[in-house]
């Protein structure tokens, strides 16, 4: 489904109330849930890959826009060709482990501050860095905008979306039942998202609550 789409089906829904929320503040609401959604969940549809390369005795790099939280960080080193996967250390541990950033070996370690990624010990190559992370999905814009969210999940968007309108002061007596489907949406959207990535078992991962 459409962003426009979306948007007109929350003022069906609406009805005569649908001429108090303007389409603009309806698309800022379909925004909010999904960026609500991207900030607490581990989902298919806020995964993203990339890489990006690292240079010699530069050990800070600006995290990208859409960055919420880490999967994955790996690269392959050019003199014994294996793998390496750098892990994940808290800035305390991070700094007690690496005090002298000028100190130079193959890279092992990274933590986050702020808005940047800094990597330990500081690189002694130049090489691309594969990179997993959880993020936020681009703002519906355009009429024609779509996302995983949109095309997969639009039920929980579309309930999700009409929960809110409360907090907006439209008064209905539908709320309830909204609030109460999304929140069943929501939870079995997270379960089956845990599930794939433990081909089909159920999984440990991420539930609502």
């Amino acid at each position: 489904m459409t962003h426009a789409q979306l948007r007109d089906r929350l003022g069906d829904w609406m009805a005569i109330n649908a001429k108090r929320v303007a389409p603009s503040v309806r698309t800022d609401i379909l925004n909010l849930v999904q960026r609500e959604l991207c900030r607490k969940y581990d989902l298919r549809y806020n995964e993203f890959l990339d890489s990006f390369d690292i240079t010699t005795g530069a050990n800070a790099y600006t995290l990208p826009a859409a960055w919420s939280r880490p999967y994955e960080f790996w690269y392959v080193d050019p003199d014994t060709r294996g793998v390496v996967f750098m892990k994940f250390l808290l800035l305390d541990e991070f700094d007690n482990l690496y005090p002298d950033p000028t100190a130079k070996a193959r890279p092992k370690h990274y933590t986050i501050w702020n808005d940047q990624l800094y990597l330990g010990p500081t690189p002694d190559l130049s090489v691309t860095v594969n990179r997993t992370y959880y993020g936020y999905v681009p703002d519906l814009s355009a009429d024609g905008d779509h996302n995983g969210f949109t095309d997969q999940a639009w039920d929980l968007m579309l309930f999700k979306g009409l929960g809110e309108m409360a907090r907006y002061g439209i008064e209905d007596e539908r709320v309830p039942v909204w609030q109460a489907k999304a929140a069943e949406l929501e939870g079995d959207l997270v379960r089956e998202h845990a599930r794939s990535k433990s081909m089909g078992r159920r999984s440990v991962g991420t539930e609502p609550g």
